[in-house]
């Protein structure tokens, strides 16, 4: 599985949920807003396999006042294969401005574990002296 093919199902399963409690793009829509992801990472442990049958789960955790995390994993057999990290925020349509998560998000605790402690860094501009760590051909698919 692809990396962007991992991604896809994170997007995919994050939708599904936002739409079960009531936040999906559909009610954001009605209220004039819709989701940005602000920061991503992604641990990937061991890439899944054609055939395999893999098990995603994904929670949130408590809003800040315009921005939330969500996590996801994906596993098989109960082994971890992916875990994923990220910041979202709602835009308004018309400014493009961040909207007021409490005017929508749920109450309820949905967080069914804590994030990680790997904080967010920010990556530097100046890559001189990086060394490859290895290559990745982009296929016709991920185009």
């Amino acid at each position: 599985m692809s990396i962007p093919a991992i991604l896809d199902m994170f997007q995919d399963t994050a939708g599904l949920h936002a739409d079960s409690v009531g936040m999906g793009a559909f009610e954001l829509e009605e209220r004039g807003l819709f989701w940005i992801v602000s920061k991503i990472r992604l641990r990937i442990s061991r890439r899944p396999q054609v055939e395999d049958l893999l098990e995603a789960v994904t929670w949130i955790q408590p809003a800040e006042k315009v921005s939330c995390e969500r996590d996801w994993a994906i596993s098989k057999d109960g082994e971890q294969l992916a875990y994923v990290r990220s910041i979202w925020a709602a835009l308004r349509r018309d400014n493009f401005r961040p909207g007021r998560l409490a005017d929508f998000y749920p109450d309820a605790d949905f967080s069914i574990a804590p994030p990680d402690d790997i904080p967010f860094t920010r990556m530097g501009k100046n890559f001189d002296g990086a060394e490859p760590i290895g290559e990745y051909r982009i296929r016709s698919v991920e185009i």
